[in-house]
């Protein structure tokens, strides 16, 4: 059989897959609306994992993002119908781990977006955004990568963690943090010269 056929048919059986996929988790969902708890541990044993590990990059402690991927369970499933499939359930999941993991700092009193943190005081990184170096996160070690962040002040490691990490654009980042856009920006600028200090200080960047 030509290669080109071979191709096409593991093409043709990964997207039949997927479509299976799809279409497990959207019953999944239906059953999770009618508060079916073996759906419910499904949808727990499906994403736990993956959500616990967002958690633990944000909150930095197993035990805490154990309860936090609890507590976020709890909620998703407490609005499970207000879900309306627009999109992945793993990145509405995420979202609300996410905003769960920061919750929990802010009751620890880790963050403090709001209180004393002045732009002019952070002036500089942007007056030197054009000498910095980039950080190239898809030639770096994963590990590597998540090491040197977790080592970064709460706020920058928080912010590099949802942009490269997680994923998240600046207006995603600002809504989840309340930060404003200049802030949103500043962070950023200094969290990447801090991780590029970091990688240099140990001859990875």
């Amino acid at each position: 059989m030509p290669r080109n056929c071979n191709i096409l048919i593991i093409h043709a059986s990964y997207i039949k897959q997927l479509q299976l996929d799809s279409l497990r988790i959207q019953n999944l969902i239906k059953k999770c609306q009618d508060d079916e708890s073996k759906a419910q541990f499904e949808i727990y044993k499906m994403y736990s994992k993956q959500l616990y590990n967002t958690a633990y990059r944000i909150v930095k402690h197993e035990g805490e993002a154990e309860d936090v991927v609890q507590e976020a369970f709890i909620k998703a499933f407490r609005n499970i119908n207000n879900f309306s499939q627009k999109v992945p359930l793993m990145a509405w999941l995420k979202r609300i781990v996410v905003n769960q993991s920061i919750e929990h700092q802010k009751k620890l009193k880790y963050y403090d977006f709001d209180a004393q943190y002045k732009l002019e005081q952070e002036q500089a990184s942007f007056e030197n955004e054009n000498e910095e170096q980039e950080i190239d996160s898809g030639t770096l070690s994963s590990t590597i990568l998540k090491k040197a962040i977790r080592k970064l002040p709460e706020r920058e490691s928080l912010i590099l963690n949802l942009h490269l990490i997680e994923g998240y654009d600046y207006d995603e980042i600002q809504e989840i943090t309340g930060l404003s856009y200049a802030n949103c920006r500043t962070s950023f600028s200094r969290a990447k010269k801090r991780l590029h200090n970091e990688l240099k200080a140990k001859n990875i960047s």
